[in-house]
């Protein structure tokens, strides 16, 4: 793209949410909002010490028993701890919005991407976050689905665990009202997703 990139914070209730503005000559072409979990950090450090770990009793197990229960050992322990970690990572990626898609990325690489004209439906919902707080989760489906997705949906999905989610959620429902997406709500566990004119 010609042009360039300026980058710029926006302050919604003590925290902070990341903007970048893509300029060419003197129009705005795409105006990009990331938003973060806290974290990723080191749920990669717990990745990494726990496979060494797996790694270092796999070789003691080796060395004493032979190759065939190490490396069954090996072979389950990490495979536990390389898809525990990916979800959590998947879930707690950040997430991008722009007037064109919405985004998911680790570490800086895009793995899920939902264009808005490609969105069905949009949902909300209680659930329990790990401290056993009340929390809500949201939805967004899309009409065609990827051919990579980790759920059968390709629904992108995230609680209101994000840093700045005020503004997440005000962007999403003005984007939803835009395209014309229907938002469906459910307030306790128990109720029927209901239609809503936003989240």
């Amino acid at each position: 793209m010609n042009g360039f990139r300026s980058a710029r914070s926006m302050h919604c209730q003590g925290k902070q949410a990341v903007v970048i503005i893509y300029i060419r000559s003197d129009r705005i072409v795409s105006n990009i909002t990331v938003f973060k979990f806290r974290g990723q950090y080191l749920i990669a450090l717990w990745m990494c010490v726990t496979s060494g770990l797996c790694i270092f009793l796999g070789g003691i197990w080796i060395k004493r028993d032979g190759a065939l229960g190490g490396g069954i050992f090996l072979l389950i322990s990490l495979s536990l701890t390389i898809l525990v970690g990916g979800l959590i990572l998947a879930g707690r990626s950040v997430l991008s919005i722009d007037d064109q898609c919405l985004s998911r990325q680790i570490f800086g690489k895009t793995w899920q991407k939902i264009k808005w004209e490609n969105v069905s439906l949009i949902t909300a919902f209680p659930v329990s976050s790990m401290r056993g707080l009340n929390a809500r989760g949201f939805n967004i489906y899309p009409t065609t689905k990827p051919t990579f997705r980790i759920t059968p949906s390709g629904k992108i999905t995230f609680t209101d665990q994000l840093e700045n989610i005020s503004e997440l959620i005000a962007l999403i429902n003005d984007y939803a009202s835009q395209k014309k997406i229907p938002i469906k709500i459910r307030k306790t566990l128990f109720d029927e997703l209901k239609p809503s004119d936003k989240l």
